[in-house]
């Protein structure tokens, strides 16, 4: 199932935020 992989780039993002944010 793919919920799981965007699960965790939810919680990858939750986590490192500046990974995304910058």
């Amino acid at each position: 199932m793919h919920l799981a992989r965007v699960t965790g780039a939810v919680v990858s993002t939750q986590k490192s935020p500046s990974l995304i944010g910058k």
